[in-house]
């Protein structure tokens, strides 16, 4: 049996549905998409998106979500995987800097919306989903891929195809086909990160997209290579990790990767976030005045400080730089005294812009040691007076389930209103009893409330 016919039969038999702990965290994570799609609808690329598609609408389509248009199911997915990663808070995967609800979700959506569909069929397709970007991600991802490409749209073409395949239930074999398809368009590169440019935003749609094609064409009967992960020009091969694939089958701890899904408080790369919150620890603490501070040292974890993107003192040109730069984020929150999605609207801020100039980073060794466990940050400001004020914290603090809902009812009810907000929290806190996804897609169907 070859590798990637173990992993797709491995992945296919497991199931949340026993488990209620698992099921939570998967309700959890798809209101936790709705709100990013919903969010993040009103970013100017995603308009931009919206516009292009829109151009060409399919009457018995798949929904975008709450635009009132609905596209073929693969254009669908696009547009939705765009709105969700607009946001740039869609759910993360710590171990391998991976965002996987925002291939998975549009994905299952757009395949739910054509065909009767349960919601425990989707919530299982979904933690099948997980688990294999998750399990993929720790084989492939280091520090020389996270140089050269983005995780998400390269693990999610697997993963995605995995959960169309559970939800589609297809056989073994048209299986295989979809995730070799969809495997043949892996790719994101990290070029945006230097360059200033949007690429990422665009990245898990290409993925979504190449999953609903490859699962809808392997369903109709097309083939593609069965060893597509292990392969001498295959997936591992191509990307790293096929030294070691035998780890895909190995019994790690936890046991389930949803275990380790996280939920962003803030639209900022997640590795930034533990030196921000240091930076929040500190304000909270002193009474401090921005004017006064004449350096500020940043101590904090190896990937924090060189993964792309994230070691950048300006000028930035945008908003996403500005999501990425560590020294953004802990400078907003100096000037600021606050860590809120604005921080990262304050591009011109001659005060954010100074302290950029007087911070140094310093990589500490058991910070380094200690991820992805755990995402600790230390930060230090000198007065003018020579007085030494510090703060540090040893792990990003928990956006736990009573925040990500009442994140959600704020989103939801801006953009639906609130008698369709409160329909669909009820439609996601009972999906498993759902036995039709499209019943459950009828409030995001119609397009925003009127501003």
């Amino acid at each position: 049996m070859s590798l990637t016919r173990r992993f797709v039969t491995q992945s296919l038999a497991i199931s949340a549905r026993h488990d209620p702990a698992l099921l939570d965290k998967l309700k959890l994570c798809l209101a936790d998409h709705i709100g990013c799609v919903l969010a993040g609808a009103a970013m100017p690329w995603a308009k931009q998106t919206f516009s292009a598609l829109a151009r060409w609408p399919v009457g018995n389509g798949s929904p975008v979500l709450g635009q009132g248009l609905t596209l073929a199911p693969a254009e669908a997915a696009f547009a939705n995987a765009v709105l969700a990663s607009s946001s740039s808070r869609t759910d993360t995967h710590p171990p391998t800097n991976s965002h996987p609800g925002a291939v998975l979700f549009p994905v299952l959506l757009a395949l739910a919306a054509q065909r009767r569909v349960s919601g425990a069929d989707l919530l299982d397709a979904a933690f099948a989903g997980y688990q294999a970007m998750g399990r993929l991600g720790r084989v492939m991802v280091d520090d020389a891929f996270r140089k050269r490409f983005r995780t998400t749209p390269v693990i999610g073409t697997v993963g995605g195809a995995i959960a169309a395949a559970h939800l589609l239930k297809l056989d073994t074999e048209r299986a295989i086909h979809a995730v070799a398809l969809a495997a043949n368009a892996a790719g994101g590169l990290m070029q945006w990160a230097h360059s200033g440019g949007l690429d990422l935003i665009y990245h898990a749609a290409q993925a979504a997209r190449a999953v609903v094609h490859g699962a809808l064409l392997a369903e109709a009967g097309c083939t593609a290579s069965e060893a597509i992960l292990e392969g001498e020009g295959g997936l591992l091969m191509a990307f790293g990790g096929r030294d070691r694939a035998e780890e895909l089958f190995s019994r790690q701890e936890p046991a389930w990767e949803l275990e380790v899904i996280e939920f962003k408080p803030v639209p900022a790369c997640v590795f930034v976030q533990a030196a921000a919150y240091a930076a929040l620890k500190l304000v909270m603490a002193h009474v401090l005045e921005p004017a006064r501070i004449r350096a500020v040292a940043v101590t904090s974890f190896h990937t924090a400080l060189h993964f792309p993107g994230c070691d950048n003192r300006g000028p930035l040109a945008d908003i996403q730089g500005a999501r990425m730069s560590l020294q953004h984020s802990v400078a907003a929150v100096l000037a600021r005294g606050e860590l809120t999605d604005a921080n990262y609207l304050a591009l011109d801020d001659a005060t954010i812009q100074r302290l950029y100039r007087v911070m140094t980073l310093h990589e500490d060794a058991a910070m380094t040691a200690a991820f992805p466990t755990h995402q600790s940050a230390h930060v230090a400001v000198t007065l003018d007076d020579g007085r030494r004020l510090e703060a540090a914290v040893d792990d990003i603090p928990v956006f736990g389930p009573a925040q990500v809902m009442a994140r959600f009812r704020a989103v939801a009810s801006a953009a639906l209103g609130g008698q369709r907000a409160t329909l669909l929290e009820a439609a996601c806190t009972a999906i498993e009893s759902c036995d039709d996804m499209r019943d459950f897609l009828t409030p995001l169907t119609q397009e925003r409330r009127a501003a």
